[in-house]
């Protein structure tokens, strides 16, 4: 007969380090994470009560079974009910005895007002991440690992004891713009807000440049100059957001 500890230690080596979880619209791409990692893939059960709320619940056998576990939570912001759902999701987690969470968030949604230009406007990136801020961070904390922002200052609107970095998918785009055997082509940017992303680009495939200057009033955007020769050229066109 085993002893009580043989079996709390049998049972520790065959629990999972880490487990990942997503948001609906992250489980495309935490299916390829957990395949990667070769971690076990967490699902959420989700419904919608008659009055219009949410319900989440995490696919858990009992309550205990998350605790001291490190968990991956993939999540988009593209959406006012990503920021909720990844905010909801978190506290939870936090709240089921996780050691430390992950947050891989490969889109950073609500960038574009980075900054107040006008009297009276709110900056929508800034209230979003203090609301990710606002994850409780017990255990080993919060790790919050997002993918090309839209600026770099983003990372500093985060509070508190928690880490954040910035990943970049250069070595990706390099390796898909090699796969296309393209043979006249030139790299341009959609504006003038990430000249060195292009430059940089530019001079690793050892191609010409051009930049399109634009003028924008909200949602209407107006093209007044294209700067460079594009004329017979295959263009590649790098931009950090679409819409």
């Amino acid at each position: 007969m085993s002893s009580a500890s043989e079996i709390a230690s049998a049972a520790k080596q065959q629990r999972p380090k880490a487990i990942v979880f997503s948001s609906a619209s992250g489980a495309y791409f935490a299916d390829l994470i957990a395949k990667q990692l070769n971690l076990p893939r967490a699902q959420i059960e989700r419904r919608v009560f008659g009055d219009g709320e949410d319900y989440y619940r995490l696919d858990i056998v009992e309550r205990n079974a998350l605790v001291g576990m490190d968990v991956i939570f993939v999540c988009p912001t593209s959406s006012d009910r990503d920021f909720l759902e990844l905010q909801r999701i978190g506290y939870a987690l936090a709240n089921y005895g996780t050691r430390r969470r992950i947050f891989c968030v490969p889109f950073m949604g609500y960038s574009t007002m980075e900054r107040a230009v006008h009297p009276g406007e709110i900056v929508s990136a800034k209230t979003n991440i203090c609301m990710m801020s606002s994850i409780p961070s017990s255990g080993l904390g919060n790790v919050f690992m997002l993918l090309d922002l839209h600026v770099e200052g983003l990372l500093h609107y985060f509070e508190g004891p928690c880490v954040r970095v910035e990943l970049y998918a250069e070595q990706i785009l390099l390796d898909g713009i090699k796969a296309l055997g393209l043979t006249d082509f030139m790299f341009a940017s959609a504006d003038l807000g990430r000249p060195k992303w292009v430059e940089s680009l530019a001079r690793r495939f050892n191609t010409e440049i051009a930049f399109i200057r634009k003028t924008r009033s909200f949602e209407e955007t107006r093209i007044a100059d294209v700067i460079g020769d594009v004329r017979g050229k295959t263009v590649i066109i790098y931009d950090d957001m679409t819409r």
